[in-house]
C-alpha cells in the first residue's frame, strides 16, 4: 500500500511540477537511472510512468 501511495504522490508531484512536460521528465530520471545501472531506481520510476494521470 505505502508503495502504491509514494508512487501516485510521485507522480502527482511531477504533473503538478512539470505539467504536460511531466512524461518527459519521468522518461529522463529512468534514463539516467538505467545508464547509472541503479535498477531499484529504475523500476520506481517505471511505476511512476505507468501511473495513470488523474
Amino acid at each position: 500500500m505505502t508503495a502504491t501511495f509514494n508512487t501516485h504522490l510521485s507522480a502527482r508531484l511531477l504533473i503538478d511540477k512539470h505539467g504536460g512536460e511531466a512524461p518527459i521528465h519521468r522518461h529522463a530520471q529512468a534514463d539516467g537511472l538505467l545508464e547509472a545501472e541503479v535498477m531499484d531506481g529504475v523500476a520506481a520510476w517505471k511505476r511512476t510512468i505507468r501511473t495513470p494521470e488523474k
